[in-house]
């Protein structure tokens, strides 16, 4: 089994999250805080990266927890299901108008190995953003 290559969409807006291709699938997200939005495919290990996150399941999809993460944000409190939405909102506050967000859905032929491979990526990309910066996403925490 070949491990696809992490390829992330441009960046969207938060309030066009919706246009992400292939969002309506299961996979990984990135956040970020941006001045203005960069041109190209959105790079995972970016510095301005405030979360990297992810998504499993039948019933899930990158637009939903895109969704959820935004929620939690505004909101705080834990009203919303999203860990790293209510960092946000705790840690930066409630301003969304430079918050851009990118998916990737992978492709695997056998659906035994999707979770898996979300999951190990997930965790690889944020070990990257360590090792490369020396301090987690901002809206990452374990």
């Amino acid at each position: 089994m070949q491990a696809p290559e992490i390829i992330f969409s441009e960046w969207y807006a938060w309030d066009n999250v919706k246009s992400i291709p292939r969002g309506n699938l299961p996979g990984l997200y990135i956040i970020a805080q941006l001045e203005d939005k960069p041109q190209g495919l959105a790079q995972p290990n970016a510095q301005k990266l405030i979360y990297i996150g992810e998504t499993h399941g039948k019933s899930q999809s990158i637009h939903k927890r895109l969704n959820k993460f935004f929620k939690a944000s505004q909101i705080g409190g834990m009203i919303h299901k999203h860990s790293g939405g209510n960092r946000f909102n705790r840690v930066i506050g409630n301003d969304l108008s430079k918050v851009y967000a990118a998916g990737f859905a992978p492709i695997l032929e056998d659906k035994r190995f999707l979770n898996p491979f979300i999951f190990y990526s997930e965790r690889k990309l944020i070990w990257e953003h360590l090792v490369k910066w020396s301090t987690m996403p901002t809206c990452n925490g374990y």
